[in-house]
């Protein structure tokens, strides 16, 4: 753990995959049984597990591995063998001390830190949520409203994401939006769903302080997807570029959260 630390001057953050789960813990806890080391000197860890885990719907993944990952983005690993195994194979190093043993294990890690730095790329799916892009056209028809938008990065690869609230197409530093118009009108959605109910026969939410006064027959408890309310889609509404970019970022930040 000393030799681990000397690698460390100053302030740093820890880039890792899940390791808010698992590095930090075990570094924390082997540090806990030296008393030698009186603190470990990161501020604080960018875990991409974390950041990436509520897109897996989006970029329609099964299972969010790190493997999962470097095999969307082409990255394959050469000559690897899995983290279960470098266990067995760890052990068996501290009984024969092979050096074949000790590169295989090296080579593991090697492939670990290769992906992190492929899977790093994939930060920019977390753009639009993060309101980090610019409206470059907007346009409606009778039934949709539409929006071209253009990122500061390119894409490592290009995605297509649908579901009943809108469509979402992404290539390169582009990205195509698509939701539906109802009457001329969208949806507005409020941040705090638990302090609403939703009015089916109005198709609406109210704060649950109006509630109150509400038939509960009428009523209901809101969800991210029915908490919202309705305006007009009209030239007033798309002249107001900064408006229609705070929406479309509150529009996407929902429909994250509701993976």
């Amino acid at each position: 753990l000393q030799e681990f630390l000397t690698h460390f001057q100053g302030n740093f953050h820890f880039i890792t995959y899940n390791g808010d789960r698992f590095d930090l813990p075990y570094l924390t806890d082997k540090k806990s049984q030296c008393q030698c080391i009186k603190a470990l000197p990161w501020q604080s860890s960018l875990d991409l597990y974390k950041l990436l885990k509520p897109y897996k719907k989006m970029l329609n993944f099964s299972h969010m591995k790190q493997r999962d990952l470097e095999n969307f983005l082409g990255f394959n690993r050469k000559y690897d063998v899995s983290g279960k195994e470098c266990v067995t194979i760890y052990q068996r190093f501290l009984r024969e001390n092979q050096p074949e043993q000790a590169e295989i294990l090296l080579n593991h890690n090697r492939q670990d830190l290769l992906g992190l730095l492929k899977i790093l790329s994939m930060l920019t799916y977390t753009l639009p949520s993060a309101g980090d892009f610019q409206i470059e056209d907007l346009s409606t028809d009778q039934q949709s409203f539409k929006a071209v938008l253009r990122l500061p990065h390119k894409l490592p690869k290009s995605f297509s994401w649908e579901d009943e609230l809108f469509h979402l197409q992404g290539d390169k530093e582009m990205l195509a939006f698509k939701t539906p118009l109802s009457q001329g009108r969208l949806k507005k959605f409020y941040p705090n769903y638990s302090d609403y109910f939703y009015l089916p026969g109005e198709d609406m939410a109210v704060h649950k302080s109006l509630a109150t006064y509400i038939d509960r027959s009428k009523k209901k408890k809101a969800t991210a997807r029915t908490c919202y309310t309705w305006f007009d889609c009209n030239l007033n509404f798309l002249n107001d570029i900064p408006t229609v970019k705070d929406w479309l970022t509150d529009y996407f930040r929902l429909a994250v959260s509701c993976q």
